[in-house]
């Protein structure tokens, strides 16, 4: 079993927004790190939730379901979870999936921040 390092780090950018950025694989044998910290931006219930995947260089179907299940809960409650991808794969992978008009896909952090 290979094991794909994925670094997680997750802070608060202001009283509305939660930060979780990511560096590295995000698979399944990585994932569980990346639904800790999403579960945990939840539990404080921001409006919003910027997930910065522009480090990130593969996202399999385990993680994009983990990002659905989590947009569904945000949605719930009225919040946004906005995704920064800079990597064109990436963004392909949600464009084939659908999941790019469940969320907002931001081109930079700044720009996922003032979105």
């Amino acid at each position: 079993m290979a094991v794909t390092d994925l670094t997680v780090r997750a802070s608060r950018v202001d009283d509305r927004t939660e930060l979780i950025a990511l560096a590295g694989e995000l698979d399944l044998y990585s994932v569980d790190a990346f639904r800790a910290a999403l579960e945990d931006a939840l539990t404080l219930e921001p409006e919003r939730v910027v997930v910065d995947a522009s480090d990130v260089a593969f996202i399999d179907s385990v993680a994009l379901g983990v990002l659905a299940n989590a947009m569904k809960q945000q949605r719930a409650r009225g919040g946004t979870i906005v995704l920064v991808a800079t990597n064109p794969n990436i963004v392909r992978v949600f464009e084939i999936t659908g999941l790019d008009r469940m969320l907002v896909i931001a081109d930079s952090l700044d720009d996922a921040l003032t979105a």
